[in-house]
């Protein structure tokens, strides 16, 4: 038995679309510019408030993203393929499943249950004012579950694999969300496809 723990946009859902909708609607309403595209790209992953302050914006932009994602940027995402088949086959071999994500608890839980993927994990651990890192994300994951034999991080970006070494777990990249080869180095498994992960189980 295992504890496999999901970081969420980029590993079981493309969530893109909807969260750089939102946050063009924000940045328009405060009558900033587009950054070029590597922003948007590295925005994909981290919380909002840390992406919005690189480029000097504060709550008021983080507030009116989350008003335009709550509403309808939450909507605009779907499930990778092969992602509940390979939740399914986890599930049936005994192993417990949990999320351990940058997205706020509340936002988390309900991005889950719109996209049909809430019933799978036996706890979904978002971010807090107080878990305001992925280290502190993961590692309320463990807290939250009961120890394992095994454990494992599935991520697609740099601090799902070093939030998961800090907490000495080691973690697979998921090669088909929103990272890149460099972000990956770290990981000790790299998995091209969802069902790449039914080898490890």
């Amino acid at each position: 038995m295992a504890l496999l723990i999901f970081d969420v946009d980029g590993t079981l859902i493309d969530s893109a679309p909807g969260i750089i909708h939102s946050v063009r609607r924000a940045l328009n309403d405060l009558g900033v510019p587009d950054p070029d595209e590597q922003w948007f790209q590295d925005l994909l992953g981290p919380q909002i408030n840390v992406s919005f302050a690189r480029i000097g914006l504060g709550d008021e932009a983080v507030g009116r993203f989350r008003g335009y994602y709550l509403d309808s940027g939450i909507q605009h995402a779907s499930v990778y393929p092969g992602i509940i088949d390979v939740l399914e086959v986890a599930l049936n071999k005994g192993h417990v499943l949990v999320t351990a994500t940058n997205k706020p608890q509340a936002t988390a839980e309900k991005f889950l249950q719109i996209h049909g993927l809430a019933d799978y994990f036996a706890a979904i651990i978002g971010s807090t004012p107080e878990r305001d890192s992925k280290e502190k994300v993961i590692a309320q994951a463990l807290a939250k579950s009961r120890p394992e034999e095994t454990t494992l991080m599935i991520g697609d970006r740099d601090h799902d694999i070093l939030g998961a070494q800090l907490n000495g777990i080691p973690a697979a990249a998921a090669t088909w969300g929103y990272g890149s080869a460099h972000e990956w180095e770290q990981a000790r498994y790299k998995l091209t496809r969802p069902a790449d992960l039914k080898g490890l189980l």
